[in-house]
């Protein structure tokens, strides 16, 4: 619960800057239970499908907002985009990888190089 009021306060401040379409899925998942606000987030932003399962695509959609070369993309990709045995396992490890990578950060934030 701690983990998801900061995540809340720090993505409010980050929303100026926002390629990855953050603002507008925030608004649509602000009111959802604590439990459910991540697993909506994702999917709002296309990492997971409606049921839960990595979008490989929407991963490297978001990769390649911040990476140019393909063969990163595709490294973040194969890392990052794993279904574990939860829906929300894979979430977390979703959100964790892809902050890790300078790609998609909790707090809204992505890499300095934005590339289209």
């Amino acid at each position: 619960m701690k983990s998801l009021v900061v995540f809340c306060a720090l993505l409010v401040m980050a929303l100026a800057h926002d390629p990855h379409g953050l603002d507008s899925v925030h608004k649509e998942c602000h009111n959802e239970v604590a439990s459910q606000h991540y697993l909506c987030m994702a999917k709002g932003l296309h990492l997971v499908t409606p049921e839960g399962k990595v979008n490989v695509n929407g991963v490297k959609t978001h990769a390649g907002h911040v990476v140019s070369e393909s063969a990163k993309i595709d490294q973040i990709a194969k890392e990052c985009a794993v279904d574990h045995a939860s829906t929300e396992e894979t979430v977390n490890h979703l959100f964790k990888c892809l902050e890790e990578k300078h790609v998609l950060s909790l707090a809204g934030h992505v890499a300095p190089q934005h590339h289209h």
